[in-house]
């Protein structure tokens, strides 16, 4: 087995937890440099230990010299960048991680690749095609409003960027709108900031998630969602793998790698008669990751392998694997009995074979401790 610590830096999501399973299984050592003291992964079984670091939207240079003594002091190999904040503090400074490797794209093809203006440009030329936008400049929504046309989805032009003081700010998910005053009211939840406003397209969310070292895409895997929290404008919540589409998968790594990109993605689409329209590019680990990983596609040991300069592990999946994010499942099941689809709701009662979860794990119990927890939370709330 391929053996070596990994720094990953975690956020409170399951993305990061997959990411900690995934290294395990793949042979490495996951240590969570965890910005938050309420996460699953720090809680895994499969991590070796875990360290508090500074939250980079609290300043990245507190952030980056904290992590550097965490690196010399825990022998660290390779640092995995689990979230786009810290994404964003660290590309390009590989000075900051030495000796580590830095699992992360660089610099140029992270600011292309999610400014979502950029990303549809980029888009276009390996012949991939997107929903016609308008860019929403920080208090310009007047001078382009009458080029909406509604229903819309609504999304920072950036889901994650900086303010003035250095620190990296995660911004608000898309949502749904249906008017101007709706439109506006997102807005001016962040009115500093640039947003993007697209026509809201009926279809299914489908995805080609993989990784690519310096625009090598070593793997990809293709998978469609059969449920979406929130219904209108959100990601999988019960999903499966599917046979790749092998015209769609040929233009999404030309994508690639013209931006030479490094690291774990996700590329999201919504299904048209006509084809595919890319919707959103997740630059980093992925909520759906575990899906991967059931399959036989353990992409962040892949990733870590490349960084190494060691022969990649087997890059091959499934077809027909099932997730579920419990979490997510539990929201649609709300929505659906308050909207009283009875036929939706008994989806999601209904039990699936061959189906991996984000969370629960009967080897793994301790998220699932916390996942309780917060599904209680949200109930007497």
């Amino acid at each position: 087995m391929p053996g070596g610590r990994v720094l990953l830096i975690a956020d409170e999501y399951y993305a990061s937890l997959a990411g900690v399973r995934a290294l395990r299984a793949g042979g490495y050592v996951p240590i969570v440099g965890t910005i938050t003291t309420d996460g699953y992964a720090q809680r895994s079984r499969d991590a070796a230990g875990s360290v508090l670091l500074p939250a980079p939207s609290d300043g990245e240079e507190p952030f980056r010299d904290a992590l550097g003594e965490v690196i010399r002091d825990a022998g660290i190999a390779v640092v995995l960048p689990a979230n786009e904040a810290a994404l964003t503090a660290l590309a390009g400074r590989d000075d900051v991680v030495e000796p580590a490797s830095l699992a992360a794209p660089h610099a140029r093809s992270l600011r292309r690749l999610t400014d979502k203006s950029a990303l549809a440009e980029a888009a276009a030329e390996a012949g991939i095609s997107t929903p016609v936008g308008v860019v929403v400049p920080p208090g310009g929504l007047d001078g382009v409003l009458g080029d909406i046309t509604f229903p819309a989805v609504v999304k920072p032009l950036r889901s994650v960027d900086r303010d003035g003081a250095g620190g990296a700010v995660q911004l608000p998910r898309a949502a749904r709108v249906e008017a101007a005053a709706e439109l506006r009211a997102r807005i001016e939840q962040a009115p500093s900031y640039s947003w993007l406003v697209q026509p809201f397209l009926q279809g299914a969310l489908v995805a080609v998630a993989g990784v690519s070292y310096l625009g090598e895409t070593l793997c990809t895997v293709h998978q469609r969602a059969h449920r979406i929290y929130p219904k209108d404008s959100g990601v999988s919540a019960f999903a499966e793998t599917v046979l790749a589409d092998d015209g769609l998968d040929e233009r999404v790594r030309q994508l690639l790698a013209t931006a030479g990109f490094t690291g774990v993605w996700q590329m999201q689409f919504i299904t048209a008669p006509d084809g595919c329209r890319l919707i959103d590019f997740n630059p980093r680990l992925y909520g759906s990751l575990a899906l991967a990983v059931a399959a036989g596609a353990n992409l962040p040991a892949i990733l870590i392998d490349a960084v190494l300069g060691r022969e990649p592990q087997q890059c091959s999946y499934r077809a027909g694997v099932r997730y579920r994010s419990e979490m997510r499942e539990l929201g649609v099941l709300t929505e659906a009995l308050r909207d009283r689809d009875m036929r939706r709701a008994l989806g999601v009662l209904m039990p699936h074979r061959r189906t991996t979860h984000a969370v629960v794990s009967l080897r793994d119990p301790a998220p699932t401790a916390l996942l309780a927890r917060r599904v209680l939370t949200r109930l007497r709330g």
